[in-house]
């Protein structure tokens, strides 16, 4: 029997619910912008678009509401993004 998603949050067992990896963490990618570069935003290109990781709107959402995988970060990518995220949560 699978317990719905919104009885575990309200319970408070949120955490419980990222241990059984039912969950994933998303971010959007945005068109890059024209002032001043954003110290939350990792410059990736994307189906040959330039665009930018926002890693200041993370969100978990449960895998059943994925549809299609539409990419992956390259190792450089992910190590920016890593470092923007060790940078965002630093003391």
């Amino acid at each position: 029997m699978r317990i719905p998603k919104a009885f575990l949050e309200q319970a408070g067992l949120r955490d419980e619910i990222e241990v059984h990896g039912s969950q994933v963490v998303i971010r959007p990618v945005s068109h890059p912008s024209q002032g001043q570069p954003c110290p939350t935003r990792v410059a990736c290109r994307f189906q040959g678009k330039r665009g930018q990781i926002v890693m200041d709107q993370t969100r978990a959402i449960d895998r059943v509401r994925l549809v299609k995988r539409l990419g992956k970060l390259n190792s450089g990518q992910a190590a920016d993004a890593l470092a923007v995220l060790g940078a965002m949560f630093a003391e």
